[in-house]
């Protein structure tokens, strides 16, 4: 996390000596578990069960359940945490009415009296169009032309794409409405309702979706990933675009 991105923000957010913390939507673990220097009990969730399996296995020492995208639902008990995070989660469920809502309604369930929610999303920035977790839907059959003839990943394509038994195509769950959805804070703030005091928020980054779109192309052509445009990333992460930007975090 030397890097600046939406998980160095979160990580930095969370206070020193937290008792239980939740990473809601926490895949394969790797950034909850870079919190055990300041938090004394971890828990993750996801409705990726293989993700979770492997988070089990490179880290037994934190709690991992899955769950299910509908309802979202956790068997904690309620007021059980001082701190959520959930980094760049909300936008991958299309049903933003009720779906989304129900999950927010569990994380406040869980959330002790005064604990902290650290939230994360794509912002509605001037470069929102280039966000690749949409060509699937914008363009399907060029974006299956590149996976079958391009890059030759049938299997992959298929697994990530096709099936659909955990409830996500890709990575955004199965609505008439899929897209990943850009927020800007009048939008969150809705969707939080009054159940929440925004404490403070920042808006960072500009170019990291064009970025994304020119080092995957890198990494096609070479092989490899480009210290270069990693280091570009992290320095366009690090400045707040105000309005302009491509990522939003709030506390």
């Amino acid at each position: 996390h030397q890097q600046f991105n939406r998980y160095r923000y979160a990580w930095e957010w969370v206070p020193e000596n937290t008792e239980n913390l939740l990473d809601y939507g926490c895949f394969n673990g790797e950034f909850v578990n870079s919190l055990q220097v300041k938090v004394e009990h971890l828990f993750g969730v996801d409705v990726n069960e293989e993700a979770i399996c492997k988070a089990k296995e490179d880290y037994s020492y934190i709690n991992f359940s899955s769950i299910k995208i509908s309802p979202g639902k956790t068997d904690f008990p309620d007021k059980f945490f001082d701190v959520v995070t959930i980094s760049d989660i909300i936008e991958h469920v299309a049903d933003q009415e009720e779906i989304l809502k129900e999950i927010l309604k569990e994380i406040y369930r869980v959330l002790r009296p005064g604990g902290l929610l650290i939230l994360s999303a794509p912002h509605k920035g001037i470069l929102a169009f280039c966000d690749s977790g949409n060509i699937k839907f914008r363009f399907p059959r060029l974006h299956k032309f590149i996976y079958f003839h391009v890059l030759r990943q049938e299997d992959y394509y298929s697994k990530r794409f096709a099936d659909e038994s955990i409830g996500l195509i890709g990575d955004i769950s199965i609505s008439k409405n899929m897209f990943h959805k850009h927020y800007i804070i009048k939008d969150i703030h809705k969707l939080l309702k009054l159940k929440f005091i925004i404490i403070k928020h920042k808006r960072f980054g500009l170019f990291a979706r064009l970025i994304a779109i020119i080092h995957f192309i890198y990494q096609w052509l070479l092989g490899r990933p480009s210290k270069t445009l990693n280091t570009i990333d992290s320095i366009d992460q690090a400045v707040d675009f105000g309005c302009l930007a491509e990522s939003i975090i709030l506390l």
